[in-house]
């Protein structure tokens, strides 16, 4: 809590006060339209999603390009080391 509002109100945010006592101890009020919903569906509320759906595939088949393309690249390789390649770039 800032200096100022601990100066307004007289109290900083970790200090008891009897502002709520007349409500702290009543019970949880029920909705009267419909009927509360389940805990287990409550939970599933707040469980982890996919925020990111597909990423998984694209990861996957980008793996599969990255490697086919060094595949290739190493099969061009002669024996010397030297890809055919880099070797026709200098040319």
């Amino acid at each position: 809590m800032s200096e100022k509002r601990k100066e307004d109100t007289g109290f900083s945010s970790f200090e008891s006060t009897n502002l709520y006592d007349d409500i702290i101890n009543l019970p949880h009020p029920d909705p009267k339209e419909h009927d509360r919903m389940p805990l287990q569906q409550r939970g599933a509320l707040f469980s982890p999603f996919s925020a990111l759906t597909g990423l998984d595939e694209e990861l996957d088949e980008t793996a599969t390009l990255v490697n086919e393309y060094w595949e290739e690249y190493r099969d061009e390789t002669n024996e010397t080391g030297v890809n055919k390649r880099e070797t026709n770039k200098s040319l």
